[in-house]
């Protein structure tokens, strides 16, 4: 109700999750809340957990959740809960829509209501449908697994300073913090465990991106012997993540590279003997210094040089550059790439003692059209959200099979968006990229 005006405080410390919790001051013969728009997988689901912490400070104890019309304000479903409790406490109870009451794609608020002259703390709030797998959703879940994803990457550049404990026991209590690679809040709601879980769902084998940034190779360590302990088959370590950039958070110098790929893979090998370690390299297209760097470590340091391959499409050299010329250019970069990976093999061979025993794995690859500004992606050209896009990735991969002796793991950047599974407004479906990969992973028996 917007005519209740500030009825609301924000307290920080003392918050049943995190470091912030808001009290909600109620307004006698008025309703007063927080509320928020939201799109419900109506389509599948009419059911939905709803689960928040309160801490009563007076007056009424009555909370009322309940989605309603953002255009009328009538209520679709509502549900109340007896919020007694002076310490912070959680409370659950479910939300269900009567069929055709919602529309797919409708909009409708989803709110927490107080009476009266009720005064509540209210923390860590949650809805979720009710076929939630865990906190995944079924239908991405679905389509990932039809991809027939042989491994799947937890990394990026939140790696460089991720904590893993950060990320593991209960959901509700794990802390709040500020995403420094994007600009972002970061929940921590996929930690290790629900990684493995859909990793287990949709059968592709886990590869981790372990902390060289701000970490340390005894937390390395500590993360390995749990993923050991939580799963059963082999994994994939990734000694950090493009560490040779300055917008790494603890990043190393070329001096120091070597040394601390080392001693990580040392921490790494003394949990898991066998585990396959894949070091950060640089390039294909770079002057070679870093991966010259890394290939002074004795053999059996790692297994793999990672190779990242992320290029823009919209900004050709040429100036005044036609829309054909530009896709022409961009469609030639899948193809023009393939000379770079010989260029890093010769260097793999120069070393006798590595050579057959190093491979590459291109743990990022994305082609891009972006205006200014880091996540200001655009689509004037070939790029992951259209169909020109498609071609790159199918030409991108055809270069991996000509190289198949070299390259061992590719990754592209995001099963989600990227790699063409999409979702929005509760919708999940495919873009052209999508398929692409489904033709590269096709097995016996699929249509």
């Amino acid at each position: 109700n917007m005519a209740a005006g500030n009825r609301f405080e924000l307290h920080v410390g003392h918050a049943a999750n995190s470091w912030q919790s808001l009290e909600i001051m109620g307004t006698p013969a008025q309703q007063t809340g927080i509320m928020q728009k939201v799109y419900l997988p109506v389509q599948r689901m009419l059911g939905y957990k709803v689960s928040l912490y309160a801490k009563h400070l007076s007056g009424s104890t009555e909370l009322t959740v309940l989605f309603r019309d953002p255009e009328t304000g009538k209520t679709f479903t509502e549900s109340r809960v007896n919020a007694s409790a002076a310490e912070w406490t959680k409370y659950s109870t479910t939300l269900r829509l009567s069929p055709g009451t919602v529309r797919r794609l409708q909009a409708v608020d989803f709110a927490v209501v107080v009476e009266g002259n009720e005064r509540v703390d209210v923390d860590e709030v949650s809805v979720l449908p009710e076929d939630a797998i865990g906190i995944l959703d079924p239908d991405e879940v679905a389509m990932a697994k039809a991809m027939h994803v042989t491994d799947l990457r937890l990394g990026g550049n939140f790696s460089s300073y991720y904590h893993w404990k950060d990320g593991v026991g209960p959901l509700d209590k794990r802390v709040t913090m500020e995403n420094i690679a994007w600009g972002i809040p970061e929940y921590n709601k996929l930690g290790t465990d629900e990684f493995l879980q859909l990793c287990d769902l949709i059968g592709a084998v886990p590869q981790f991106d372990l902390n060289m940034g701000s970490g340390s190779p005894e937390e390395a360590a500590d993360w390995v012997r749990y993923i050991r302990d939580h799963h059963k088959g082999p994994v994939l370590y990734e000694l950090g993540n493009e560490l040779y950039g300055k917008w790494q958070v603890g990043y190393p110098t070329i001096d120091e590279i070597a040394a601390k790929t080392l001693a990580f893979s040392k921490a790494v090998r003394a949990v898991d003997p066998d585990a396959e370690i894949i070091a950060t390299g640089l390039g294909p297209m770079s002057d070679g210094k870093w991966n010259a760097a890394q290939l002074t470590n004795p053999p059996g340091t790692f297994n793999d040089l990672s190779l990242h391959f992320i290029l823009g499409t919209n900004h050709p050299a040429l100036e005044s550059a036609t829309p054909d010329f530009t896709a022409a250019a961009a469609y030639a970069l899948p193809y023009a790439v393939g000379p770079y990976f010989d260029k890093v093999q010769a260097q793999v061979d120069g070393h006798a003692d590595l050579r057959g025993k190093v491979h590459f794995a291109v743990t990022e690859w994305l082609f891009n059209s972006k205006g200014n500004g880091e996540r200001n992606f655009t689509d004037e050209s070939p790029s992951w959200m259209n169909e020109g896009g498609a071609v790159m990735a199918a030409g991108f991969l055809n270069t991996v099979l000509r190289h198949s002796s070299e390259i061992k793991i590719t990754d592209m950047t995001g099963i989600m968006e990227f790699a063409g599974i999409w979702k929005r407004r509760e919708q999940v479906y495919a873009v052209p990229a999508y398929y692409v990969f489904k033709m590269y992973t096709a097995v016996e028996g699929d249509t």
